[in-house]
């Protein structure tokens, strides 16, 4: 079944756990990644817990309740024997252990919506892959 790439304010077709088909508008979707040029790392060579080596980080983020993909890598070499990486307006303390253990995330079809006859909302809804199905959407 095919379904086209929703766009920002179109009106897509909801069809809820009842079956019940509810027309909303699209709030939100995935966005590009983040580019690995407009990632800043910088380093200190103390007060930290990482290792004189090379490190590399891709930086996905969530808009609108959907999550981007990963941006290209990003390396940072620090010196010392107790380096900290500092990557500004992001919280995260690298200890060197390799987190997240799972994938990154795939490109992806899911939307964020509103329904402005309820009010309600709902986030990283997955498109129609066949007819009869619940909590999806459908845009053809």
């Amino acid at each position: 079944m095919a379904i086209k790439p929703p766009k920002r304010f179109e009106v897509v077709s909801y069809r809820d756990t009842s079956g019940a088909m509810t027309d909303v508008v699209v709030t939100g979707l995935q966005e590009t990644a983040p580019a690995a040029a407009d990632i800043t790392i910088a380093t200190n060579g103390a007060g930290g817990t990482l290792a004189a080596a090379t490190y590399s980080y891709r930086v996905s983020a969530v808009i609108d309740g959907i999550e981007t993909q990963a941006s290209t890598a990003k390396t940072q070499v620090t010196t010392g024997s107790t380096s900290t990486v500092n990557m500004p307006t992001m919280t995260f303390t690298d200890t060197g252990a390799v987190t997240p253990s799972g994938a990154l995330p795939a490109a992806s079809t899911a939307v964020s919506f509103r329904n402005y006859g309820t009010k309600a909302t709902q986030t990283n809804v997955a498109a129609a892959t066949a007819m009869k199905q619940t909590n999806v959407y459908y845009n053809f």
